[in-house]
């Protein structure tokens, strides 16, 4: 983003160029300038790799350049107009990218805010202290003017990025960029020359993540917001015009925008209210993370309980917690969580609980008694002690958790049943009036034996999670005929390598009449209940 934004040094040597004496005194310094940066533009965007953003940048400022040379600068918006047409024109679907959203409305907002800047500080002397105080209003107007799209899309605002911009855009748009161009220009005839330039910018660049990893452990240097909804940044935007015209001293305008923002958020308000699931439902989410496990629970009581994180096996670069379960808690407006359940503490499990749990205000967590010699394990009870976070072993008698009129009772969570992780899982149902679902982590064969020869334990559930994601192992009729659910959901990856769920599994729910239910095939699924009828949907 930072590349992108360092077009800003050519912008220097337009300024360069068009302040030439012998030039200026003609009038033609800033057309001549004009058309002598367009080029270098256009080597810097092929030579940074023609990404999809970068070709937007370029038309963007392209055009904007133009608009100087033809002497029609002050029309700032029908140029932005203008490029935002070519860009759509060549791809349609670029309305829609975050960085076509974020490129043309931080431009939007520098360009009215420096109006505003140069307005207010007219009287200010032009010196060293004058550039810096309009580089501070440049990053000032551009993150106001962005804040309300990085709050949705990545549900994070930064209040240090006023800082780190005031040193990290000068220190790449005109250090590092520039000696990248003359070590790219020089390196056929100068090799060692260029290598000297390409190891110092590679240092520069080391130490910019270093401080801004400084900046970022500050505490309250940035937090993490639920996900604004369209309506809402309308409305902060409406707002931030409302602001606009009243510094221009048009109040009746002014308060036309804000009347407009406050009646955005009343009726938005009364939308959520209305929208919002009834507080006498239990509602339960099996979210879709691939080949894993993962489900929230909502009960009318007001608690918010989450399952398993999901996660990939091995070097897996993916974080299921940070790019799936997250952004999905935040779009429902949750920031804590009252129970994280971890079934057992296998990778697709476990590794996606990590992120939530360093995140969110997570109450207290949930889990058996196995231990695991893991990078992922140690982590997670590391960051349950650095965040107080208190862990919970089920007891080896049945528990149970009662939350008022919802229950979540724990099964008999036996240590070394057998040798294998999955049998160790705990099993728990969530009971809330007449329904029920039993969730059974990933036990194999052996542990549903143990349960269904139980004759104190009732296992009947109305809906029934799949064992070990409908693995062969698991399933048995035994089982089945015990729980007798009327409806199956099966957590698995698409066209996953383990083969799930198996052909015989899904023969043997289809002889005993159970509606099946796979997250592979349906995306998420949701159930609600009333504590009598229950609906799922995919």
């Amino acid at each position: 983003h930072l590349s992108i934004v360092c077009f800003l040094f050519f912008s220097f040597f337009y300024w360069s160029l068009s302040f030439n004496s012998s030039l200026s005194i003609s009038g033609k310094s800033k057309k001549i300038a004009g058309i002598l940066t367009i080029i270098p533009l256009v080597i810097y965007a092929v030579f940074s790799g023609f990404s999809p953003s970068t070709q937007r940048a370029l038309i963007m400022i392209i055009v904007l350049m133009v608009s100087f040379i033809i002497e029609k600068e002050k029309d700032i918006l029908s140029s932005l107009s203008v490029a935002g047409i070519l860009i759509l024109i060549i791809d349609a679907s670029a309305l829609f990218a975050i960085s076509f959203q974020l490129s043309f409305v931080a431009v939007f907002f520098i360009v009215y805010g420096i109006f505003l800047f140069h307005k207010v500080s007219f009287m200010i002397k032009k010196n060293i202290f004058s550039s810096i105080l309009m580089m501070m209003a440049v990053t000032f107007f551009a993150s106001m003017g962005t804040l309300p799209l990085t709050a949705h899309y990545f549900n994070m605002v930064s209040v240090i990025a006023l800082i780190s911009n005031l040193f990290a855009i000068p220190v790449l748009g005109f250090i590092v960029l520039p000696a990248g161009v003359i070590s790219l220009v020089s390196f056929s005839t100068f090799p060692l020359f260029a290598d000297f330039m390409i190891t110092f910018c590679g240092h520069l660049i080391s130490f910019l993540m270093i401080v801004s990893e400084f900046l970022v452990s500050i505490p309250y240097s940035w937090t993490r917001t639920t996900t604004l909804q369209w309506i809402e940044i309308v409305a902060i935007y409406l707002f931030f015009f409302s602001l606009f015209f009243i510094l221009k001293g048009r109040r009746r305008l002014s308060a036309c925008f804000l009347a407009l923002a406050a009646l955005l958020v009343i009726f938005n308000f009364s939308t959520n209210q209305m929208g919002k699931p009834l507080k006498s439902n239990l509602n339960i989410t099996i979210i879709d993370v691939g080949q894993g496990n993962s489900a929230l629970i909502q009960t009318p009581e007001g608690k918010t309980v989450l399952v398993d994180g999901g996660g990939f096996p091995g070097m897996s670069s993916f974080d299921t917690g940070r790019f799936i379960v997250a952004p999905f808690l935040w779009q429902k407006g949750i920031r804590s969580l009252d129970y994280v359940v971890l079934s057992h503490p296998e990778s697709d499990h476990l590794n996606g609980l990590i992120f939530i749990l360093q995140n969110f205000d997570v109450h207290r967590v949930i889990k058996n008694t196995d231990v695991r010699d893991t990078k992922k394990y140690e982590m997670l009870i590391k960051t349950c002690e650095e965040r107080d976070i208190k862990i919970l072993n089920p007891s080896r008698k049945d528990h149970l958790l009662d939350f008022g009129i919802t229950k979540l009772l724990f099964y008999d969570a036996l240590p070394h049943v057998s040798y294998d992780f999955n049998n160790h899982s705990l099993v728990f149902k969530v009971i809330y009036k007449q329904f029920s679902m039993l969730f059974p982590g990933d036990i194999l064969t052996h542990r549903e034996k143990n349960l269904s020869v139980r004759k104190d334990l009732n296992l009947h559930s109305t809906v029934l999670l799949s064992p070990h994601h409908g693995s062969v192992t698991s399933s048995t009729p035994f089982f089945l005929e015990k729980v007798s659910p009327e409806s199956v959901i099966i957590s698995c990856g698409w066209r996953n390598r383990y083969g799930f769920p198996h052909y015989k599994v899904l023969k043997r729910y289809t002889k005993m009449g159970i509606h099946i239910f796979r997250t592979d095939k349906d995306g998420a699924i949701f159930i609600s209940s009333d504590g009598k009828n229950h609906n799922i949907l995919t």
